[in-house]
Order: structure tokens, then C-alpha cells, then sequence
């Protein structure tokens, strides 16, 4: 018996101690590595760093809650690393959100305190 091989996914390689992101489940992404890889399985355990390791979790070696490390970076510039990925959002996820309206917020109870 053969053993499998991981897909060839652009920007990741599958390697124990190789970093890449990954999106845990409250949908949020992390800088993550490889601890092991499970051939049978086609999956790989990740560790999130700066994370207990009793966070780590499988994920299958094509899942899209793994990409490049690089992207969450380059995206944050506003640049696309190539074409097949989605157009630069203004809005990277709902914290950004949040932060954007307890800002106006403020803004807007100091603008009231300025005409009391």
C-alpha cells in the first residue's frame, strides 16, 4: 500500500514545523504549524501559536480553514498575492467592525458634549 501525499496547495507545505494560518472555530484566523501529519487520515494537527496546546485540532489536509501564511498580511496591505483570490475588503472580519463603531461612537458622544 502507497502511502498518500498531500495536495499541492500554493504557499503551504505540509511539514511538521511548517507555519501557515489556519481559522479556528469562532472563525477567527491564527498563525498556526504543523505538529503532525496523518497520511491515512489525509489531515494534519495544528497548533495555534501562542495558544495552550490543548487548542490544537485536526484539520484534512485540503480544508479551507488552512491557507498561507502570507495572505492575512498581504491583504491587511490591500495587495493580492494572485488573482484567484477574493477582491481586498475594506472589512477583514467583525472585529474590525466593532472597533470601526465603538470609534464613531465616541466620536459622536464627544461631538454631543462639545455643543452642551
Amino acid at each position: 500500500m502507497s502511502m498518500k501525499t498531500p495536495p499541492d496547495r500554493s504557499g503551504i507545505t505540509f511539514e511538521v514545523g511548517a507555519k501557515l494560518e489556519a481559522r479556528d472555530r469562532h472563525k477567527n484566523w491564527y498563525t498556526a504549524t504543523i505538529e503532525k501529519i496523518d497520511y491515512d487520515k489525509e489531515r494534519v494537527l495544528i497548533h495555534y501559536l501562542q495558544w495552550s496546546r490543548r487548542h490544537d485540532e485536526w484539520f484534512q489536509w485540503n480544508s479551507p480553514y488552512l491557507r498561507p501564511k502570507e495572505r492575512v498580511s498581504l491583504r491587511r496591505q490591500g495587495l493580492n498575492p494572485t488573482r484567484s483570490q477574493p477582491c481586498f475588503s475594506l472589512f477583514n472580519d467583525i472585529n474590525d467592525i466593532m472597533l470601526l463603531t465603538l470609534f464613531l461612537q465616541l466620536k459622536l458622544i464627544g461631538l454631543l458634549k462639545a455643543f452642551h
